[in-house]
């Protein structure tokens, strides 16, 4: 008996082998028929009739992708929107992410997507175009290409929240943790609500910051004030410790932001949302300060005394870890 129930799961392997060809070629109508041979061999296979509604969602939308065909961008937005409601959908369902069709799913999304891009980007060589080809690269795994455009573009636009938040993604991918934590550093200060999905909801440091701001006493109301707080929470507790020295442009930049949020802190109505960005400006400030050779400590001195009138608490965590 044991040995016929491996035969089956066998032939059944190999049934999904063929499915998954046929999806990575965005043949789902021609991959529906070989699950009724599955039903047959074994209709309670694992995870069989979750992989059908994985198949049948492609199906109702694949009239409207072939009348695409040749439209070239539209096509590429298009399949991105739909893998976007398809993210959704097996969050909903809780189908695993590593399933084999999903995996063959997303490989027809973003090989097309790519394909269509990449010939775009040396058509017109579009920054925005550079972008969306970067953040298809990845969705391929093709990380390393993906860090190389996305550097280009941040030198450009380093205040981006989405180009900050997948170069986090894809050097965390290739396992170089120090650049994956610098650049989470990076869009937590510079585009807090403007974070991926993807890196807010699994990336391991933002989770340690999280559960640190859970057991703390601090009230936060919604989704964004969390965003707008993470960074703060990430530098005092020394769980984002990767700090460099800041450039000149980067200084005169932080400077701008700590002279707009001040004004904007005095405004009612601006002062919740405005608390944490000026406090995590006054730690960047400070911590490049103690960097500095020079080390102005007049200057250190009068940011503290700053910090301590938005949250004493957390300036006096601040203090005790940085060890000032």
């Amino acid at each position: 008996m044991g040995d016929d129930l491996f035969s089956q799961n066998e032939s059944v392997r190999d049934i999904l082998f063929t499915i998954e060809d046929k999806i990575k070629n965005g043949l789902f109508s021609q991959s529906i028929k070989y699950f009724d041979m599955i039903i047959e061999i074994d209709n309670e296979y694992p995870l069989l009739y979750e992989r059908l509604a994985c198949i049948k969602f492609w199906i109702n939308r694949e009239s409207t992708i072939l009348s695409y065909k040749d439209k070239g961008l539209p096509l590429s937005t298009l399949l991105s929107s739909y893998y976007k409601l398809f993210s959704d959908f097996i969050r909903k369902y809780e189908i695993p992410e590593d399933t084999e069709i999903i995996v063959s799913i997303k490989a027809y999304v973003f090989n097309s997507i790519v394909e269509i891009l990449e010939h775009e980007y040396k058509r017109t060589g579009s920054a925005d175009i550079l972008k969306d080809l970067c953040y298809a690269l990845i969705g391929i795994g093709q990380y390393k290409k993906a860090i190389d455009g996305l550097e280009y573009l941040r030198e450009r636009q380093y205040l981006d929240g989405h180009i900050l938040s997948n170069l986090a993604l894809a050097n965390e991918k290739i396992s170089n943790i120090k650049m994956s934590k610098f650049y989470i550093r990076e869009v937590l200060f510079y585009d807090p609500l403007n974070i991926d999905n993807a890196l807010l909801r699994d990336n391991i440091y933002i989770k340690k910051i999280r559960e640190v701001m859970f057991n703390s006493t601090i009230q936060i109301s919604s989704e964004q004030e969390t965003q707008l707080w993470l960074g703060v929470y990430g530098e005092i507790y020394n769980i984002l410790d990767v700090r460099r020295s800041l450039s000149p442009k980067e200084i005169i930049v932080l400077r701008k932001m700590i002279s707009r949020f001040e004004a904007d802190y005095k405004r009612r109505n601006l002062m919740e949302n405005t608390s944490p960005r000026l406090f995590l400006a006054y730690i960047r400030l400070a911590l490049n300060l103690l960097l500095d050779s020079k080390k102005n400590v007049d200057e250190i001195e009068f940011i503290i005394k700053k910090m301590d009138m938005l949250n004493t608490r957390l300036t006096r965590i601040f203090v005790e870890n940085i060890n000032i």
